[in-house]
């Protein structure tokens, strides 16, 4: 720990000398990023100019692998299905749709884990012109009423897991229901093998006798029967900007709300990242997360078939077995978040030989920290990987990554560049004032995968969508970023995440949990931090910080103590955490981000007498 604290702190000091150097070196730029696009220095003169793709999702995706149909397109637990294949499941499943009359602009909703279904039926209901609602497989009962309900969709494709769940819905709100059962698409001879009965079970629950209303629900392969009987058309036409699919935001710092993405959205993603990774037909990706939320529907569904990739479905992931998982697939790529990549670090069974083939390490859809980040760099290069772990920020609204760490743009806590087809800008939070190069501010996104609105909900897309006096439509993401002069940007909160509070004069004041927590990270006894805001009735806001520890350390008085001092070396009195609390794992929203609006409700009748001062700490308080 302490080698990586210090090589953390090398790095950072060469970093600023670079960007010393650069700014004194620089006259040409105008001091907007917007206007002076440096990350463009990164792609080629093709990649900038390549038009981007005006066709339906199921159109993209069939046009990139119409002349490579014996390739591989999914892999499920050894049972692989070409392009080929695929391409007449998605037909039937179309058919089969269109037979029991779902048509044009029809919201179905998909609440699945990772199965071959997935696939077929995101493209089939793309292909009649309906509009997939992703929902999340293990969703919380009342939440999984509230994007039925939320979406007016009456049509639910889901899995057998959820059939006590669906009997309590209100038959009026919910019409025809398709279950699929994680079983369905085994490879034969694994059927019956106990290790496939333990897998079942623990996707669809124990076997119980189904009641007559579960009797009701259209099955699988019977619902697939149907669409032999349908002989009209089946494909509608590409319309520019028409609503494809509907997720749903992880409501980490506000309420959850519905985005409309668009077939542009998806596809004008996936071309933004072809044209920054390095992706090679026929390699494998390992999926290992449902795509109930953008980043993996388009990241880990849509991007890897379109590029003709092979993708493994893996319905249920255990972190314990991801040595198992390389070793039987050896695939190329990996799209995940940080808990998986720490997983696959902490790992002892990992070999070298289950690294070497891998070529992209993905983290997405939550912070990493810079120690985290160097610890897993130092991983993959001890087992013979020059690869570092690739990041990328991103937002539902911008349909997945806005920004992509590839090769030549990839430094320790940077979260990469813009894709080639978006320009951000940095402005100073409340206004469209753009800022300069190293100075923090919100980041606005303008680019064709920016969302067409939230669902029912005008106040809050005016809200986040604006157009600037450039003429350009803008996204503004809530994210509080900086941009080197190199066009990386580094991530540093959320501006929902800023506290007001005041010092001892009553003077107001910022509270920024970014740098309460940059500060005790720096600890070699905490592996990660997050700090909130607790209510005061004074100072409107203290700071409490919860820690998780690394191993082999424990939460001593000492170490509270320790923690104490290296605060009131590097924070101001009013940014000073009262308290910290070690918890062993964090709350987490229904998509796995960390839920800040938690730890705040737990503290929200936190208040403390007048005569307390703020940097008063536990050890304090328990002598």
């Amino acid at each position: 720990m302490k080698e990586t604290k210090e090589k953390l702190e090398q790095i950072k000091k060469i970093r600023n000398q670079i960007e010393q150097i650069k700014q004194n070196e620089i006259g040409k730029l105008t001091g907007k990023p917007s206007v002076d696009k440096p990350w463009l220095k990164f792609y080629s003169e093709e990649a900038k100019n390549k038009p981007l793709p005006e066709m339906t999702i199921y159109e993209y995706m069939y046009e990139e692998n119409k002349n490579h149909l014996d390739d591989i397109a999914l892999n499920y637990f050894g049972k692989k299905t070409t392009y080929d294949e695929l391409f007449k499941q998605i037909e039937q499943a179309a058919k089969a749709m269109k037979q029991i009359g779902i048509k044009k602009e029809d919201v179905v909703t998909i609440c699945m884990p990772n199965t071959p279904e997935v696939p077929v039926m995101f493209y089939a209901l793309n292909r009649i012109g309906a509009v997939v609602n992703f929902v999340h497989p293990l969703s919380k009962q009342k939440d999984f009423e509230h994007y039925l309900e939320e979406a007016k969709s009456d049509i639910l494709i889901t899995y057998t897991g959820r059939l006590d769940d669906i009997e309590h819905i209100d038959s009026k709100k919910l019409g025809r229901v398709i279950t699929v059962s994680p079983y369905d698409s085994l490879p034969f001879g694994m059927r019956l093998t106990t290790k496939a009965i333990g897998f079942i079970q623990s996707m669809t629950g124990k076997k119980k006798p189904l009641t007559e209303k579960q009797k009701a629900y259209l099955k699988w392969q019977d619902f697939i029967k149907m669409g032999k009987h349908y002989q009209g058309e089946l494909d509608v036409p590409y319309e520019k900007d028409r609503v494809a699919v509907m997720v749903h935001t992880g409501g980490t710092t506000g309420e959850p709300k519905g985005v409309l993405l668009t077939n542009d959205n998806y596809n004008t993603e996936v071309e933004q990242i072809r044209k920054a990774a390095k992706f090679k037909r026929k390699e494998i990706m390992l999926g290992i997360t449902p795509p109930f939320i953008s980043y993996v529907s388009c990241n880990a569904l849509h991007m890897p078939l379109s590029l003709g990739l092979e993708l493994v479905l893996l319905p249920e992931f255990i972190p314990s077995k991801f040595h198992e998982y390389l070793k039987k697939y050896k695939p190329q790529q990996v799209q995940g978040n940080p808990g998986y990549c720490e997983a696959l670090m902490r790992n002892e069974k990992v070999t070298d030989e289950m690294i070497q083939p891998l070529t992209y390490l993905v983290s997405g859809g939550d912070k990493m920290y810079p120690k985290t980040e160097q610890m897993i760099n130092d991983f993959l290069k001890a087992h013979g990987s020059e690869m570092k772990v690739t990041k990328g920020l991103g937002a539902t609204e911008c349909t997945s990554c806005v920004t992509f760490t590839f090769e030549e743009a990839n430094c320790i806590d940077s979260v990469g560049i813009p894709l080639v087809n978006t320009t951000v800008k940095i402005v100073k939070p409340g206004t469209e004032e753009e800022v300069g190069y190293n100075e923090v501010g919100e980041l606005c996104v303008s680019s064709p995968i920016v969302m067409k609105e939230y669902y029912n909900n005008e106040e809050e897309t005016k809200r986040a969508l604006r157009v600037h006096k450039d003429g350009k439509l803008y996204c503004h993401m809530g994210d509080l970023v900086s941009m080197d002069y190199d066009g990386r940007l580094f991530h540093m909160d959320r501006t929902r995440r800023i506290y007001l509070t005041q010092d001892e004069g009553n003077v107001p004041a910022k509270i920024f949990p970014n740098k309460i927590e940059s500060v005790v990270l720096k600890h070699p006894a905490v592996h990660a931090c997050i700090a909130v805001g607790v209510p005061h009735p004074d100072r409107i806001h203290l700071a409490k910080a919860y820690i998780e520890l690394e191993q082999g350390y424990t939460f001593t008085e000492e170490l509270q103590r320790e923690l104490n001092d290296l605060c009131m070396n590097e924070l101001p009195e009013y940014m000073l955490p009262y308290e910290f609390e070690q918890t062993t794992a964090f709350p987490r929203t229904a998509i796995g981000k960390i839920d800040y609006r938690a730890l705040e409700e737990a503290n929200k009748d936190n208040f403390y007498q007048k005569s307390e001062k703020s940097t008063q700490k536990v050890y304090k308080k328990e002598q």
